[in-house]
């Protein structure tokens, strides 16, 4: 009855002593079992099992696998089953379940040493008995841990269809020569995938002495053995390897793909000799019977990168001579070589040689190839392909400059901004603005102080995208040029890089602004520095002192700026103007706080919508409260308030409106009943009834739902019964049972 499991069995038992004696003359564990059960774990069934697993008890130790022969029976057939053990070890009282095919160790086990793992391994295959799966976790075990001992046991394995991988999973990574003896002799013992296997392992030993017997394997009927084989040839990469190659190459044209393995064999072995100063001769000539032979256009060029590698500095007369082919997927696949895989200065001069015979998508491709290399030395073509020609040939010159994106292309792309086509001046623009150092933020500069206006201007733009360091002086001093689109431009790129520091000079900007163009143009830069203010109360300070002699207008502009602003000491400044004698600035200030974001304007607002003489001025403090109720930054109790008390200044269904939609967004049931009154008012009842439903769904998503959903029933009730729509009240009665069933209640 053991027979099935008595490997596992015996193993684990054999370790457990094991180990239990190599601790020397410590004290056994002192092991007592009271009650086993064997059981279905469905209940279906049971048996106790006590008196059998105590007879597996050794020197207090237990070590078995469960399973039916170690119990002595099936006492459910068709059931997953569970062993439960009780007992004592050491006098502690103890219970432990254990899973049908799962291992049992009282005490638990130490971790096998590697000897012992490896021991254990071996003997998994050395058995007839072992599963598959048993003798997979061994070759796992012995790739790790295999010595010379457990080369044949593996080797034994490889014509195995179903552990053959397993086996050379092992064998590949050990240092041992008899594994080449065993994967050469597997040659004439394996076929088919196993075959083609065996070969892969011997081209990643790179085994020099298998390659006689390869030669028969390239061959193969099995088109799959015969690429493996060509692989592995080329892998090992030795003189020999590369004749037998070049023996088997086609001279004929293949079918699609018929022929790629051999030629790709071929072109690993002759990168593998190029590598070595002995043997470049012979890779030289394995890559020209490719490149000679009926190659795949892209195994060609392959070749003839590995020839002009190998030749060094003399290789660029054969690239250059190769670029005029007619193949065009040759030219293209030549380009991406030269583009990623040929440095050198002597590649850079073919490729020069080659631009002005080009024309077309060549050129175009060679242009975008001296960009990639990023030599200088193509700088004075590149201008020059610039400068004329087609347009797309000119453009492209342009990206290949600012590829290169050293000093050198500075001068040419500093001309070609201003160039009389628009798109090639557009595309120097762009390319000129991404060449990084010092040099380009200098002729950009000078741009800056061209006389021509339209340059000056150009030279602004550029300041602006390029983010040129230290430019806003420049800027400001732009602001007071005479041409007004100049002034313009530089009033837009301070709104970009303008900082704290810069307060001072935008406020001066803002006085001395001549229409109301140029007043909004240095406000929006203005507002841009506030938004990003690191120390707001410190730029309301200094915006504030100007507001005193600012003439109205400039005081409004002044008081928009310190709503972007934000924080205490500006909300104190615009209070302060909403009492101001002017109108014109009232109106500003009353604007400015409507759009505060902070809930301080809050009582602020509530103030002023009860005090205001003016019903549109109320209006704004009342809709600046209602947008600060619904902000979802501001806490949920103080949004409540905001609620609460701006609900009694409401005149206009409109802001009634508004009101719902803030509490809905509150999450609270103290929000659901100041909804609930408003579904009796007939012109916002649908809303109401959305708002209430919308905050039920909220309220009931959550995991504290139940303690909530008792509230939610009467409003909910109400909402069903004053619905606008068949759809609401259907809404409202799924919410109501489900606020029902949250709450435990019929």
């Amino acid at each position: 009855m053991l027979k099935a499991r008595s490997i596992p069995l015996a193993v684990a038992v054999a370790l457990s002593l094991a180990l239990h004696s190599s601790a020397g003359e410590a004290k056994a564990p002192k092991l007592t079992i009271l009650r086993a059960t064997y059981e279905a774990t469905d209940g279906a069934g049971k048996a106790d099992v006590t008196e059998r697993v105590k007879a597996l008890v050794r020197e207090g130790r237990l070590a078995f696998q469960v399973s039916n022969d170690a119990l002595g029976g099936d006492p459910t057939p068709q059931h997953a089953k569970r062993l439960k053990i009780e007992y004592t070890l050491d006098d502690k009282a103890m219970t432990l379940v254990v899973n049908e095919g799962d291992t049992v160790a009282i005490p638990p086990l130490p971790p096998p040493s590697p000897e012992q793992e490896m021991q254990k391994a071996m003997a998994a295959l050395r058995s007839g008995d072992a599963t598959q799966k048993e003798k997979a976790d061994a070759c796992r075990i012995l790739q790790r841990s295999g010595t010379r001992e457990a080369v044949p046991l593996l080797a034994a394995l490889l014509p195995d269809e179903k552990l053959s991988h397993m086996a050379r999973y092992a064998l590949e990574p050990m240092p041992f020569p008899e594994v080449d003896e065993a994967f050469r002799a597997a040659l004439g013992k394996t076929k088919g995938r196993e075959l083609a296997g065996v070969i892969h392992s011997i081209g990643m030993r790179r085994d020099a002495r298998a390659v006689p017997a390869l030669a028969k394997c390239l061959g193969d009927a099995d088109k799959d053995v015969a690429a493996i084989a060509a692989a592995a040839l080329g892998r090992i990469g030795t003189p020999e390897a590369a004749k037998l190659l070049a023996r088997n190459l086609p001279q004929v044209p293949q079918p699609a793909g018929g022929s790629v393995a051999i030629f790709d064999g071929a072109l690993r072995c002759a990168d593998a000799l190029a590598a070595d100063e002995k043997t470049k001769a012979e890779a030289i000539a394995l890559y020209e019977r490719v490149r000679d032979s009926k190659a795949a256009p892209f195994q060609s060029a392959s070749a003839v990168r590995g020839i002009v590698r190998a030749k060094g500095a003399e290789g660029a007369s054969l690239l250059a001579q190769q670029l005029r082919s007619d193949d065009f997927l040759l030219f293209a696949a030549l380009i991406h070589l030269v583009q990623s895989e040929l440095p050198g200065k002597e590649f850079t001069q073919a490729i020069l040689g080659e631009l002005p015979k080009a024309t077309g998508d060549r050129k175009l491709m060679l242009i975008q190839a001296l960009g990639t290399r990023r030599d200088e030395a193509a700088v004075p073509a590149l201008t020059a392909a610039a400068s004329a020609g087609d347009k797309p040939h000119r453009t492209a010159a342009i990206g290949a400059l600012a590829a290169i994106g050293t000093p050198a292309v500075v001068a040419p792309l500093s001309k070609l901004i201003e160039d009389a086509d628009a798109d090639v001046a557009k595309a120097a623009q762009e390319a000129f603005a991404s060449v990084p150092g010092a040099e380009v933020d200098k002729a950009i500069i000078a741009l800056v102080e061209a006389k021509e206006p339209p340059r000056r201007a150009l030279g602004i733009q550029l300041v602006n995208r390029r983010r040129v360091p230290g430019a806003v002086p420049v800027l400001l001093k732009a602001t007071k040029d005479a041409e007004p689109s100049v002034r313009t431009a530089a009033l837009q790129a301070l709104r970009d890089l303008a900082g704290e520091a810069d307060v001072p000079a935008l406020l001066d900007l803002m006085a001395a602004a001549t229409g109301p163009q140029e007043l909004d143009a240095a406000l929006q830069a203005l507002m841009a520095v506030c938004r990003a203010a690191a120390k707001p109360d410190a730029v309301a300070a200094k915006i504030t002192e100007r507001m005193a002699a600012a003439p109205p207008n400039v005081k409004g502009a002044l008081l928009r700026s310190l709503g972007a602003l934000g924080g205490p000491a500006a909300l104190k400044a615009v209070r302060a103007a909403t009492a101001d004698p002017d109108d014109q600035v009232k109106r500003a200030a009353v604007r400015s706080l409507s759009e505060w974001k902070d809930a301080d304007a809050a009582k602020e607002l509530l103030d002023l919508a009860k005090s205001l003489p003016n019903d549109t001025d109320k209006l704004l403090c009342l809709r600046g409260v209602l947008s600060l109720a619904g902000r979802q930054a501001i806490g949920a109790p103080e949004r409540l308030a905001m609620c609460k008390q701006a609900a009694p200044l409401i005149t206009r269904d409109e802001e009634r409106k508004l009101l719902l939609s803030s509490l809905a967004s509150i999450q609270t049931p103290e929000a659901m009943a100041e909804i609930v009154p408003f579904l009796d008012n007939d012109a916002i009842k649908q809303e109401a009834s959305m708002a209430a439903l919308n905050l039920a769904e909220a309220l009931l998503r959550g995991r504290q739902s139940a303690p909530i959903a008792a509230k939610l029933i009467p409003p909910l009730q109400q909402v069903m019964d004053a619905a606008a729509s068949p759809e609401l009240a259907n809404r409202a009665r799924v919410l109501l049972q489900k606020a029902k069933s949250a709450a435990g209640k019929k």
